[in-house]
């Protein structure tokens, strides 16, 4: 692949938020992506604190979903009937 902005250069990687090739010169390294220099930092920027927020947000319910596992598992023990 071939930088967008330069076409004698290879690309080293693609924007996060436009999908652009990219050069040396053209990115921005985001950390947790790349960017287009100047253009799509913003842009990726929110993305990758979207992402970091749907990552927290399925933890925390993946979290919830173990403790209602083991309050019901705790009834059955107990002898507690079924919700049907």
């Amino acid at each position: 692949m071939k930088c967008f902005n330069h076409n004698e250069r290879d690309a080293l990687g693609t924007c996060k938020h436009c999908s652009k090739g990219l050069c040396k010169e053209c990115l921005t390294d985001m950390v947790d992506g790349l960017a287009c220099r100047n253009q799509c930092e913003d842009a990726v920027a929110y993305l990758n604190e979207m992402t970091q927020k749907v990552r927290t947000l399925h933890a925390e319910s993946q979290a919830m979903v173990r403790k209602t596992d083991a309050l019901v598992d705790a009834q059955r023990r107990d002898g507690a009937p079924d919700c049907a």
